[in-house]
C-alpha cells in the first residue's frame, strides 16, 4: 500500500505502482482483495455535516470486488466479508454479494462453516446461509474451533459443538477459542488450558496466559514475571522477565528492567539486552529501536539495517513499512532486506 498525492494505492515488491493512488482510504490485502474507502459525493455537498467515507473492496487488478457503498467493513476471512449498513451487519462474498442480510448488530468471522453473531443483546452462530444452526441465547460467545466454542450462559462460560449441544459444564469465569487443540480458560483469578476433551492439561495458576503462537509456546504471567509454557505446561523460558513477546526465527524478545534482548527456546541468551524495544523476528529481521530510531539485526543480532526510522513494520514478502514522522499510516516507505528503499512517500 503506497499513499501519494493524497491518494492511496498499491505498489509491487519492486516499488513499481500497479494500483494507481485515487482512494481516500486503504488497507493492505486480504485474500486477494483490499479494503478501500472513498468520499462519497454527497458529503462533498454537504461539508458542513462532516465529510462522510464509504467503503467497499478492491481486487489484485485495481477493479472493484464491493462498490464502496458500505458504512464500514472488515477484512475477508474464510470467503466472506462483514459489512455494516447503518448500525446493522451483514456478509459480503468474494464477487461482492450481500449474501447474508444486514441484520445483526455486530457480526464475526466465519471460523468452522460457523460465524458469531449478536443480536437483540444476545449472541448466536449463523450457517453461510443466514441460519441460525444455534439460537441466540448467550450472554457471551467467541469463535469455534477444534468442533467447540467458548459461550457464557448465566455468568459462567462453557463450551458447546457446533450443534450448540454442552460439551462442558459452564464453569469457567472466562473461557477462549480452541487454538492448536488446546484453550484458555479462567477459573477464580487463574488461567490455564483444556483439551478437546474439554480436560484440564494445564492447571489454572498463570495471572496472564496467551493463546499457544503456531502449536508451540504461551506467553504466560506468573508472580509478576514473564515466561513461556510448552504444551505440556512445562516452563521453556522461566517467569524471569518484565516482558516477553512472541516466538519467531528461533528467539524470543524479552525484556529486563529497561532494555531488551533474545533468548532461544532453552533460554540462551543469543543477542545481548541492547535495544530499548524489539520485536519478533520475522523472515530473519527483527525491529529493534535505539535512541528513538528503529532500524533491523539479524539472528546473530548484527545490524542488518541502521536505525533512522520514527516506526517500521515486520518485513512481510520481502519489504518492511519504514516511517520517517508520526504520521505513519500516511508518510511512509518501504526498504528490502538490504535497507534499499523501494519506494518513499513523496510529498506532491
Amino acid at each position: 500500500m503506497i499513499y501519494q498525492g493524497g491518494k492511496y494505492g498499491f505498489a509491487d515488491i519492486s516499488g513499481a505502482v500497479v494500483i494507481q493512488p485515487k482512494f481516500d482510504f486503504a488497507k493492505d490485502f486480504k485474500e486477494n482483495r483490499a479494503e478501500i474507502g472513498k468520499i462519497s459525493e454527497q458529503s462533498l455537498d454537504a461539508l458542513a455535516s462532516g465529510v462522510s467515507i464509504k467503503y467497499g473492496f478492491i481486487d489484485n487488478f485495481g477493479e472493484f470486488a464491493a462498490f464502496p457503498i458500505y458504512d464500514e467493513v472488515k477484512a475477508y476471512k474464510n470467503g466472506y466479508a462483514r459489512v455494516r449498513i447503518g448500525k446493522k451487519w451483514g456478509y459480503i462474498d468474494y464477487a461482492g454479494k450481500l449474501v447474508i442480510p444486514a441484520i445483526y448488530d455486530d457480526a464475526w468471522d466465519f471460523y468452522e462453516e460457523r460465524a458469531l453473531t449478536y443480536l437483540n443483546r444476545k449472541f448466536g452462530y449463523i450457517d453461510r446461509s443466514g441460519n441460525f444452526v444455534i439460537p441466540a441465547i448467550y450472554d457471551g460467545g467467541d469463535h469455534f474451533g477444534s468442533g467447540l466454542a467458548p459461550v457464557k450462559k448465566n455468568g459462567k462460560w462453557g463450551y458447546i459443538n457446533k450443534n450448540g449441544k454442552p460439551a462442558s459444564r459452564f464453569m469457567f469465569n472466562r473461557a477462549k477459542r480452541f487454538n492448536y487443540g488446546l484453550a484458555r480458560i479462567k477459573i477464580d483469578k487463574y488461567w490455564g488450558f483444556i483439551n478437546e476433551k474439554c480436560a484440564v492439561v494445564v492447571e489454572p495458576q498463570f495471572s496472564k496466559a496467551e493463546d499457544f503462537d503456531g502449536g508451540r509456546y504461551s506467553l504466560v504471567y506468573y508472580h509478576k514475571k514473564w515466561g513461556a509454557i510448552d504444551a505440556k505446561g512445562a516452563y521453556v523460558i522461566p517467569p524471569i522477565y518484565d516482558e516477553i513477546k512472541s516466538y519467531g526465527g528461533g528467539l524470543f524478545p524479552v525484556r529486563l528492567r529497561n532494555k531488551w534482548g533474545y533468548v532461544d527456546n532453552k533460554n540462551v541468551l543469543k543477542i545481548p539486552f541492547l535495544y530499548e524495544k524489539g520485536e519478533t523476528f520475522s523472515e530473519g529481521l527483527a525491529a529493534v529501536r535505539i535512541d528513538k530510531l528503529w532500524g533491523f539485526v539479524d539472528a546473530d543480532g548484527n545490524i542488518s539495517i541502521t536505525p533512522r526510522y520514527a516506526y517500521v513494520s515486520r518485513f512481510k514478502n520481502g519489504a518492511a513499512r519504514i516511517g520517517e514522522s508520526k504520521a505513519f499510516e500516511r508518510y511512509f516507505g518501504y526498504v528490502d532486506k538490504n535497507g534499499k528503499i523501494i519506494w518513499k512517500f513523496e510529498n506532491k
